[in-house]
C-alpha cells in the first residue's frame, strides 16, 4: 500500500473564493501524478482519494479525470460556493466506483455552516444529523457569521475591513 499526503496549505488560505479557484489547479496535479503511477502499473480502480472540506471536491475534480478511479472518501465537504454548484463542479457519485461521505458540519445555507448537507455520494452519512458535533461547541460559520455581522454593523466607512479582520483573527484565534 501507497499513501501520498498533499499539502496544499499555501493555497487554501483566505481570501476563500481563491482557495476554491486553487482547487482545480491542485487537482489536475493530483491527477498528474495518478496518471503517471497508472502509466506504471497502478490500477486504478485500487485507488481511494480521501479529502476534507475543499479536499473533498479536489478528490472529485481528480476523479471526474481518472477513469474507473476506486473510491473517493469526502470528510464534511466544503458547503460555501459548492451549494449553487452544477454537478460537475463538486463532489458526485459518479468521480468514483464508490463514493462515501461523511457530513459533520453542514447547516442550512442560511445558518453559514461550512460543510455540505446535501447528499453527494453513493452513500452519505450524518453524524448527529451531520450539523453540530458535542465536542465542537456551536455552530462554527453561525459563530463568525454573528460576531463579523456585529463588527460590521459598527463601521461607519469601506477602509474599516482591516479591523474587521484584525477583530475576527483575535476573536477566533486569541492572539
Amino acid at each position: 500500500m501507497n499513501v501520498i499526503t498533499v499539502d496544499w496549505s499555501g493555497g487554501n488560505q483566505f481570501p476563500y473564493g481563491q482557495a476554491v479557484a486553487n482547487t482545480v489547479m491542485v487537482a489536475a496535479i493530483i491527477r498528474q501524478l495518478l496518471q503517471a503511477m497508472i502509466n506504471v502499473g497502478a490500477q486504478p480502480q485500487q485507488m481511494h482519494l480521501i479529502g476534507h472540506s475543499l479536499g473533498a471536491h479536489i478528490s472529485s475534480y481528480v476523479g471526474r479525470h481518472l477513469p474507473n478511479l476506486g473510491r473517493i472518501s469526502g470528510l464534511d465537504p466544503a458547503g460555501p460556493d459548492f451549494y449553487v454548484s452544477l454537478i460537475p463542479d463538486r463532489l458526485d457519485p459518479s468521480d468514483a466506483l464508490f463514493v462515501d461521505v461523511i457530513h459533520t458540519d453542514g447547516a442550512p445555507r442560511i445558518h453559514s455552516g461550512f460543510g455540505h448537507l446535501e447528499p453527494l455520494g453513493h452513500v452519505d452519512f450524518y453524524p448527529n444529523g451531520g450539523s453540530a458535533q458535542p465536542t465542537c461547541g456551536s455552530n462554527t460559520g453561525a459563530v463568525l457569521l454573528q460576531s463579523a455581522w456585529s463588527l460590521i454593523s459598527t463601521f461607519n466607512v469601506a477602509s474599516e475591513w482591516n479591523s474587521l479582520a484584525a477583530s475576527l483573527k483575535l476573536l477566533i484565534c486569541g492572539l
